[in-house]
């Protein structure tokens, strides 16, 4: 009887010393896969390198990111169009479809007569919907 007991002492001990270690072991595996799968790093929002292509006033959207075919948009003082899927200088007057006229350097004439001059990052489509430099659509009645 004695070794009877002995031996399930020796057994609950040994059970419960590997208990322990598989309970060390599964902590320390489920603290690396938590440092794992910690995104923090991956979801920071990481320093704006696009930041010198902002347009003036500190505006962090860039409109050309949006243009199409046949939109202006003036950039450093300049106006410049997407031709071909490529941002290139106005190298001529634009009539665009709802009869706006955009000039090479800023001006435009509304259908009406009136007539704006585009500010730095401001942008219009090719249909002649005027757009803020924030894609803020502007009144250009």
């Amino acid at each position: 009887m004695k070794k009877v007991m002995l031996l399930m002492t020796a057994g609950v001990l040994l059970a419960s010393c590997s208990k322990k270690t598989e309970t060390t072991d599964t902590m320390a595996n489920s603290d690396s896969a938590a440092m794992m799968n910690d995104t923090t790093m991956a979801t920071a929002p990481m320093a704006d390198s696009t930041s010198a292509m902002a347009p003036a006033g500190g505006a962090m959207m860039d409109n050309s990111t949006s243009m199409k075919n046949g939109d202006v948009m003036m950039k450093d003082g300049k106006m410049m169009t997407m031709k071909d899927d490529k941002m290139m200088m106005m190298d001529q007057d634009m009539t665009m479809s709802n009869g706006t006229k955009v000039m090479k350097d800023g001006n435009v004439m509304m259908k009406d007569g009136s007539k704006m001059m585009m500010s730095d990052g401001m942008m219009m489509n090719s249909a002649g919907t005027a757009m803020d430099k924030d894609g803020k659509m502007m009144d250009n009645k």
